[in-house]
């Protein structure tokens, strides 16, 4: 699968964070690299640029386009969740940054792999994950996990005014049979 994600806003996050030549910027979510790119180009050879990702092929993705820049030197890459921002920060020495960027959501490369199982429109696995070994499959979750659990999850990360209902069928459903991906 080749990852392709343009990022929507580009124009304007590049405005509004108005990096400088020889700044130290953090992009927390990498993608496909087109923030990181446009980015690199604002910072020149003085700047530097950590990036972040868990999702292996939006690393690589990023490394092909920041590559076209000649600016790769100027880009640290760290495969992991931003959630850990402080300690990466740390490891990679970027305690001093001008410009945090935090791009949140799925992207088209992600959407558009029926095998991570994020499409409404394609049959794919019941795994949702941002990356391999990054946390528990959905499917997972939708086989073992209470419905207090799953509630929660439904309410709180998805604002979903039916999250007991849903639940409940869910609960009902696994009496009978697993959840599994289509064959």
């Amino acid at each position: 699968m080749n990852y392709q994600h343009e990022p929507v806003l580009l124009e304007e996050v590049i405005h509004y964070l108005n990096p400088k030549s020889g700044y130290s910027v953090i992009d927390c979510t990498l993608g496909g690299g087109g923030h990181a790119a446009a980015i690199l180009k604002k910072i020149g050879k003085k700047g530097k640029l950590l990036g972040i990702d868990l999702d292996p092929l939006a690393i690589e993705a990023t490394k092909q386009k920041v590559k076209k820049t000649k600016l790769l030197k100027n880009l640290t890459i760290a495969q992991d969740n931003f959630k850990n921002l402080k300690q990466i920060s740390n490891v990679h020495k970027f305690n001093k940054v001008n410009n945090i960027l935090l791009d949140l959501g799925l992207s088209s490369g992600q959407l558009q792999d029926q095998s991570r199982g994020f499409s409404f429109l394609a049959q794919g696995e019941l795994d949702m994950r941002f990356g391999p070994g990054s946390g528990l499959t959905a499917n997972t979750i939708l086989n073992s996990w209470t419905e207090t659990e799953l509630y929660q999850i439904f309410k709180n990360y998805g604002e979903e005014k039916l999250a007991k209902p849903i639940s409940r069928k869910i609960i009902e459903f696994r009496k009978s049979e697993q959840f599994k991906s289509p064959d």
